[in-house]
């Protein structure tokens, strides 16, 4: 398989695995209905360290941006946790 572009969304690890973050509760009861649902979240990653591995394969164009900050772009009341969820887009 030749893959040329990928976009895709994850979580962001160092948010994820605070348990300090201020969004905690909100982020343990959604990842637990994801879970209920049989659909459990698998995508952690460090945000800077995923943008590496693609690179790595040779990607050049490589966008990464927190969900949050899109939202924002978009909707004046943004309902996303800002650093929790990202999209990343890289292109060979």
């Amino acid at each position: 398989m030749n893959v040329s572009g990928i976009s895709l969304d994850y979580l962001n690890k160092e948010v994820y695995f605070n348990n300090n973050h201020p969004s905690r509760k909100i982020i343990n009861k959604v990842t637990s209905f994801l879970e209920l649902s049989g659909e459990p979240w698998l995508g952690f990653f460090n945000p800077h360290e995923f943008e590496i591995l693609f690179k790595e394969r040779n990607f050049t164009s490589i966008e990464n941006e927190p969900h949050g900050k899109i939202e924002k772009q978009y909707n004046n009341n943004p309902v996303m946790i800002e650093d929790l969820n990202y999209f990343i887009t890289c292109i060979k």
